[in-house]
């Protein structure tokens, strides 16, 4: 059987195996424990699915998930598992199982605090998908279409929970790899280790004193200009309670960044870090205002900000406003908003935010992400869905900007099972080439199963 049919066969198989497995399942188990099994098909038709630019072709896209979570509570420990594949398969070669599993484990004893989280994740990725690596603080800008793999690790330990001095320990590690992607594509694998250790005295009831220090060394292979990165971070807080009302924190310090890159001299920098903050509560939320340096290879950074979180009848409202400033550069406008209300038949929520970080050549870049949501019951079985994500992403020689848009109708057939159908479109434009335009229809059909041990 050729590839692409066995894989056409698999998301089928593995939904209906997942459907006729899963009340077996159910009936041999008991326990306190809680678990769900997930499952979904789909196809989606329509104009350049994978956003390329110029493009007009017309392509279909068969798609569906099998998943598993577990997850289980005690008074002392907390652990959860989930697993999925999602298959996938269309007319231009894009086709996939794309597994992704996560672990979560932490344990709580008298005064001691133990925690490990794990991940794997694959995704498909093309030239005109953008994200941001929590991690490292990297923005990811693809330049070509192809598998993109995730490894996570992490675990802390914190001691003297409820005492006067505590201590906290935490290591990390990030590695990223590429599959199926062009030659002399600019996505390289890359790894980022890092390893923080802090002491925490508790002075008295209104006052916290914290020391941190923090490694973290970067690497990338095959990079066109950067090789590694190491930054050391140390620096002494100040947690003081003012009144009942008002807080302060406050910290200074020092970081250090070395970097390697290829025909360039090795570059190193090191220069002062600190930060300010105010925090004033009041019946309907509260208001804080922010000032605070950081190091980048390109010299210290200076951001201040003003902020409101607010809790009114109409929903709540949280987010700020202010400005970034580096060594090198011109001054940009930084904020988040967020916003969300939930009405008996309407859930809205929208979300803006703009921040400046450093990309992996030292240069700025800005993004700016604006995102809204919208659900509407018709009734108790069906409903309707709206979205809409925009950002725009400035870069130091071009500008990626991106629209997304989404409507849809969900109906619920029965209980657990789902039918939605819709409508997306999608808009790319990078600078110096064709806008890419995406239309597209789709269909899904999807069933969940709770049930405990």
């Amino acid at each position: 059987m050729r590839p692409v049919r066995w894989r056409r066969a698999a998301v089928c198989g593995l939904v209906a195996a997942g459907i006729s497995g899963t009340q077996g399942l159910a009936q041999d188990q008991a326990g306190g424990t809680h678990s769900t099994i997930s499952t979904s098909i789909g196809v989606e038709a329509g104009r350049n699915l994978d956003l390329d630019p110029g493009a007009k072709d017309k392509s279909a896209r068969l798609y569906g998930t099998l998943g598993y979570a577990y997850e289980m509570r005690t008074r002392v420990t907390q652990l959860s598992f989930s697993a999925s594949i999602r298959p996938q398969t269309d007319d231009d070669n894009g086709d996939g199982l794309f597994p992704q599993a996560s672990l979560r484990w932490s344990h709580e004893t008298a005064r001691m605090r133990f925690s490990f989280n794990a991940s794997h994740v694959e995704a498909k990725v093309t030239d005109q998908s953008i994200a941001y690596d929590e991690t490292t603080g990297q923005i990811l800008n693809y330049d070509t279409s192809g598998t993109r793999i995730s490894n996570r690790f992490g675990a802390a330990v914190e001691g003297g929970i409820d005492m006067p001095l505590g201590y906290t320990i935490r290591v990390d590690r990030s590695e990223v790899d590429y599959r199926d992607t062009s030659e002399g594509s600019n996505n390289n694998p890359s790894t980022s280790t890092g390893l923080q250790a802090a002491l925490r005295a508790d002075v008295s009831s209104m006052t916290q004193l914290n020391l941190t220090l923090d490694h973290r060394y970067y690497e990338t292979e095959g990079d066109r200009s950067l090789r590694n990165r190491t930054t050391d971070l140390a620096s002494i807080g100040l947690q003081q309670r003012i009144d009942a009302l008002t807080s302060f924190n406050g910290s200074i310090g020092k970081e250090w960044i070395d970097t390697k890159r290829i025909d360039v001299p090795d570059k190193s920098l090191n220069g002062l870090i600190f930060s300010l903050g105010v925090e004033r509560l009041d019946t309907l939320g509260s208001y804080r205002v922010d000032f605070a340096q950081s190091q980048t290879e390109n010299g210290n950074r200076q951001s201040f900000t003003v902020g409101r979180d607010r809790e009114t009848m109409f929903g709540r409202f949280s987010g700020g406003v202010g400005a970034s400033r580096g060594e090198e550069g011109d001054t940009d406008w930084i904020g988040n908003l967020a916003y969300r209300t939930e009405l008996p038949r309407d859930t809205l929520s929208a979300n803006m935010s703009r921040s400046v970080t450093t990309d992996n050549d030292g240069d700025d870049v800005v993004v700016t992400r604006v995102s809204a949501g919208l659900g509407h019951k018709l009734s108790e079985v069906n409903g309707l869905n709206f979205g809409l994500t925009a950002s725009i992403t400035e870069y130091a020689t071009y500008d990626k900007n991106r629209l997304d848009a989404t409507i849809s109708y969900e109906h619920m057939l029965v209980k657990d099972v789902s039918l939605e159908a819709g409508v997306k479109l999608g808009i790319a434009k990078t600078t110096d080439q064709e806008q890419a335009r995406s239309q597209s229809v789709f269909l899904s059909l999807s069933r969940s199963f709770d049930f405990l041990h």
